[in-house]
């Protein structure tokens, strides 16, 4: 059957299907992008709500990695008192960098001292108030306790018969040691920090020959 317009009633059929297809099919695209949309925005919304610490450190700005290395990068030994000059602490800490011992004709000669490493330095407890001078502001630094169990410990069994040759006027070496018992000596001439040398972990031969440090 066949209106005005020769149009029949199947092709009208036809046509209505067709339409409520295309119809169909630009709702669904929109819903999709809609919704594809909305799950973009809640999951920005979910990163942005992730705490810090949750997030690995290769994934922070250069600035905020930074900002983490410095606030984790403190001693892990705990105060135990003051007492004048001197603050003991309890625990162990491994260090890594150089022992050292000058001849007996220098200032603090025969004294085994350990300086440690830029990545290890900063277990050594430092900031501290000094009477004196203010803020503990020294380089990371210590002279052994113990001094002839360390010495053994690290190779130098005769110090004095290497110090007869009077060519030599430091012995120095590198070494990854384990320490306990650390006293901070502040404001007190001819006086420096202590610790015992507990373990060692890994040592260097020494040499004959040191770097200068500034104690």
């Amino acid at each position: 059957m066949q209106n005005k317009n020769g149009v029949t009633r199947w092709q009208i059929v036809v046509i209505f299907l067709l339409a409520i297809t295309i119809l169909g099919s630009g709702v669904y695209f929109w819903q999709f992008k809609i919704g594809t949309l909305m799950q973009d925005i809640t999951n920005n919304e979910a990163t942005l709500l992730t705490p810090l610490n949750n997030a690995t450190l290769n994934e922070l700005p250069q600035n905020t990695q930074s900002e983490v290395q410095e606030q984790k990068l403190t001693t892990t030994l705990q105060k135990i008192k003051t007492e004048g000059a001197r603050t003991y602490f309890d625990g162990n800490i491994t260090v890594g960098g150089k022992f050292q011992e000058w001849s007996y004709s220098d200032f603090m000669g025969g004294i085994l001292c350990f300086y440690p490493d830029d990545k290890t330095g900063y277990l050594i407890p430092r900031g501290l108030i000094d009477n004196e001078n203010g803020v503990d502001t020294r380089i990371p630094w210590f002279c052994f306790e113990n001094q002839l169990n360390a010495k053994q410990l690290l190779g130098i069994t005769n110090d004095v018969a290497i110090f007869s040759d009077e060519t030599i006027a430091c012995i120095e070496g590198k070494a990854t040691i384990e320490i306990s018992n650390y006293v901070v000596t502040l404001s007190q001439r001819e006086a420096w920090d202590t610790a015992n040398l507990k373990k060692v972990i890994s040592k260097e031969k020494y040499a004959t020959k040191c770097d200068s440090e500034i104690n």
